[in-house]
This record gives C-alpha cells, structure tokens and sequence, in this order.
C-alpha cells in the first residue's frame, strides 16, 4: 500500500487524514517559550489568542528529520511505501528534513516532494494523489504526475500587519512604506515556492477585489484560507462564487505556524485548474 505523508501545514482536519490514508509530521513552534507540535486543523486549540498573547516571543522551527524518519520506518516495516509532501522547500527546511530522512530509511520506497506551496495547494496535491493510487498509480507514476500538478496551482494571500511576515524573513524584497499608513492591506503570492509581493490594497473592499481578481475565472477548486474575521471570509467566499463560477470553493482554517508568520489578519486562496492535468 502507499501511504501518504505531509507536514501540518497542509491543515488536514482528522477526518480527511483518515480518509486520505494521511500521516502528519508536526511543524513545531514556540509561544512564549513554550515548545508545541501542530497538529489537525481542527485539533490545535484556541491558537490565535494564545498567538496574540505571546506576541514577539513567538517563533516556528520546521520537522526535524527524526520525526519523519520514525514515520517512514514504521510505514516501511509493515510493508508499505511513502509519498511524502512538504511545504515548499523556500519557505521551510522541513523539505530538506524529510529528504535526509528518506535516505536514512531506505529511498527506494520513499518519494519525498516539494509542494513548493502550503496550507490549500498541498491539499489538492495531496487529494490527487490519493485518487491517482487509488486509480492503480505506483509510486513513481503517481510522483511524476504530481510534479507536473505543481504548475496547475497558485496561492494568493493578504495580511493586516506586515511585521509578522518581514520578522519570519520568508518574503521577497518589500517596500519598507508597506503597511506604515493606516488600513494598508498587501497582497502577496506564492511564485515558484517563494512569496512575492503583488500589490497593496486599501481597505477591506479593494483587498478582496484584488485577492480575487489574482485567481483565475476558470479555476475548478478553490480553497480560502483565513484566520481572521469570518465576516471578511464570507464576503470573500461570496466574490469568488460570482467570479469562478463553475469552481468547487472551500473553506480551510489555518494553523499555529503560518499565523504565527502571517499574523491573525491572513486571508488568501489557493487553486487548482485540473482540466490542464494529464490523468
């Protein structure tokens, strides 16, 4: 059997893990000194009070390659092999972790792939994959076609506050004007895994049309990603129903350690354009 393995940030709540025949490898981070492993989606607790309260204290620190490395033995041993997706590799060096660890346990049975993504766009990497093995795919087939997914999916996102995100040093070059004047909302995507600037939005108006008018009109499946009012959320969701009109849209929380980079206000998208996908 293939079993698949992802980081937590691709935010799978239990069920869908269970489902999916999905193994999590926790991203950890700290709050107020206090060392914790992310978990489920829907299994992290109250984290963004928790984030607010440990304020600059905060800080994430990526898989380390023993805990992907316990996974993949006890998968191996029991017969089985591994597809394994991290966030992307500029973002984290949790790739890398499970890549060392892949080596350890054996690489013949174990692919290791760089999402260069997160959150939304390692979900629908994930979900493919699942139905490609499920469709009869091996190990290697099914890597070779979600390589070749990576160029159907884009990731979009604003924040309220940029210092999360300038501290976190996972972002491009940024104007340092960015964010000084009030309700400044800057819009970023993910480009080849790394996050690049887009724009700036004024406003909570502006900021939805922009984070919208980034996705594309034909896109199959989107999925929201927020952490912030659910008011904004829903006028979000309720744009992109006008706009994709024949998308799938989901909703997906995010967890402790993107928030803790992006800050409470994030709200984005991830897509996916599957009729562009060789099956």
């Amino acid at each position: 059997m293939i079993y698949i393995v992802t980081d937590s940030t691709a935010y799978l709540t239990k069920k869908e893990a269970e489902e999916l025949n999905v193994k999590i490898a926790p991203v950890g981070y700290y709050i107020s000194g206090t060392s914790f492993g992310e978990s489920y989606a829907d299994c992290n607790g109250d984290f963004k009070k928790d984030i607010q309260q440990g304020g600059d204290s905060n800080k994430t620190f990526h898989t380390n390659n023993s805990v992907f490395a316990g996974i993949f033995s006890e998968l191996i041993t029991s017969g089985n092999e591994v597809l394994c997706f991290t966030l992307s590799s500029r973002l984290s060096g949790t790739y890398s972790s499970a890549c060392i660890a892949a080596k350890e346990v054996g690489e013949d049975k174990i692919k290791v792939i760089d999402s260069l993504s997160t959150a939304g766009g390692m979900y629908f990497l994930i979900k493919k994959a699942r139905q490609l093995i499920n469709s009869g795919k091996n190990l290697n087939q099914t890597a070779d076609e979600i390589e070749k997914m990576r160029e159907n999916i884009g990731t979009v996102f604003s924040v309220d506050d940029i210092n999360p995100l300038r501290k976190s040093g996972r972002m491009g070059i940024v104007k340092r004007s960015v964010n000084t004047m009030l309700n400044q909302k800057p819009v970023f995507i993910l480009l080849e895994g790394s996050v690049v600037n887009l724009l700036v939005s004024r406003g909570s108006v502006e900021q939805i049309m922009h984070l919208k008018d980034s996705i594309p009109a034909d896109a199959d499946e989107v999925a929201v990603h927020f952490a912030c009012d659910s008011f904004l959320v829903e006028k979000f969701v309720s744009a992109l129903k006008e706009y994709c009109k024949k998308a799938k849209i989901i909703k997906r929380i995010l967890g402790p350690v993107l928030t803790i980079h992006l800050g409470n206000g994030i709200l984005g998208a991830s897509w996916i354009k599957y009729d562009k996908i060789p099956i």
